[in-house]
């Protein structure tokens, strides 16, 4: 099976190809099962434009496009944020096709700290700048941490877009893109994979991983289709969305969220 490296990684951080046949098998039927399989989506659709000129930016696969940044945050960033979030972290939900919180089950096994953006406002400035959005356009910040065989299976990101349902304070929006940062380098377990162009890659501290759940059309895009493989060491990640349009802060106002703690990245 073709390898495939982070570029620019530490050798011990660069992600293969190495997935088994079962394991391959696997993903593969997951793709054809998942509901965004089903969704329309435009193979040559636009997509939104980062900011190329920011330093680190590495193009993994193209169309769908996967970018890498490389040195994203610091290493002192990230112990930073895993300190923020350590002891307050709680079991990982996910949302039913009308927006609402399920309990926790076996599709997403995580622990998460939601972390308001008046705490990394360094962070925001990173974001906004790599992304070219304003800050409304984000999605809280959410810090995720991966125990010995903790997993999130095959799934897309993309929401359903152009309805009246509401997501995180978001109406008749959808995410654009997709927001992943290593905040450690567990040397096993942990990868994330997209099973539709055969990819995998092992997590690197600091890096930043990106890519685009739906077009400028609202076209969701099944190929996005990934998962986080199940953690043999501790993974920890820094994830968050940016949206088509901003947020209502009359439907979500992060004033109202606690702050993890006082100190400010």
């Amino acid at each position: 099976m073709e390898e495939h490296a982070l570029l620019g990684a530490p050798p011990s951080a660069r992600g293969c190809l190495d997935l088994t046949a079962e394991a391959l098998l696997w993903l593969q039927r997951a793709v054809r099962d998942a509901s965004c399989y089903a969704c329309c989506f435009e193979a040559e659709g636009v997509y939104h434009e980062i900011n190329e000129e920011f330093g680190g930016v590495e193009y993994l696969h193209r169309q769908p496009d996967v970018i890498a940044v490389h040195g994203f945050l610091s290493d002192e960033e990230c112990d930073r944020l895993r300190e923020k979030a350590e002891g307050k972290l709680k079991p990982c939900g996910t949302y039913d096709s009308d927006g609402r919180r399920q309990p926790r089950n076996s599709n997403r096994t995580s622990s998460e700290a939601l972390v308001t953006q008046r705490e990394v406002p360094t962070i925001i400035a990173k974001l906004t700048a790599l992304l070219r959005c304003t800050p409304e356009q984000l999605q809280t910040l959410n810090v995720v941490r991966y125990t010995a065989g903790q997993q999130f299976k095959p799934h897309c990101d993309a929401s359903s877009g152009r309805c009246s349902r509401i997501e995180h304070g978001f109406v008749r929006s959808t995410r654009l893109v997709s927001v992943l940062v290593y905040l450690n380098s567990p040397r096993r377990g942990g990868k994330t994979i997209f099973p539709w162009f055969n990819m995998s890659i092992q997590p690197c501290k600091g890096t930043a991983l990106l890519h685009f759940p739906a077009s400028l059309s609202y076209h969701h895009d099944p190929r996005t289709l990934h998962s986080g493989a199940p953690a043999i060491e501790d993974k920890w990640i820094l994830v968050t969305w940016m949206w088509y349009h901003p947020r209502d802060p009359s439907l979500m106002d992060e004033a109202n969220v606690p702050e993890l703690s006082s100190s400010r990245i």
